[in-house]
């Protein structure tokens, strides 16, 4: 069966150079496995957080699109809550 969709508002700057902003709006399909270079929305401890899944140092981590933030290596499995596949900005005139 098809993956539910819910859709999250964006807080904070952490993908700005991946062109997601605070305030945009991330549709996500909640799967709970996703693919290195995927966008994610994770649990990470007990914060949420959308940042792109990759392998540093053969550990799955989580980067952020912005130079001030870190990457992060969880220390314990990560809990993905769904994968972004869409994203959407309310223009203003």
């Amino acid at each position: 069966s098809p993956p539910d969709t819910l859709v999250i508002r964006v807080r904070g700057d952490s993908m700005t150079d991946a062109h997601i902003d605070d305030g945009d709006l991330a549709i996500v399909d909640t799967r709970r496995s996703a693919s290195v270079g995927e966008f994610v929305v994770a649990r990470v401890d007990g914060q949420f957080t959308l940042k792109e899944l990759v392998i540093e140092k053969g550990r799955v981590a989580l980067r952020a699109h912005n130079p001030a933030y870190p990457l992060i290596l969880p220390e314990n499995e990560l809990d993905i809550v769904g994968v972004v596949v869409g994203l959407t900005r309310k223009l203003v005139r």
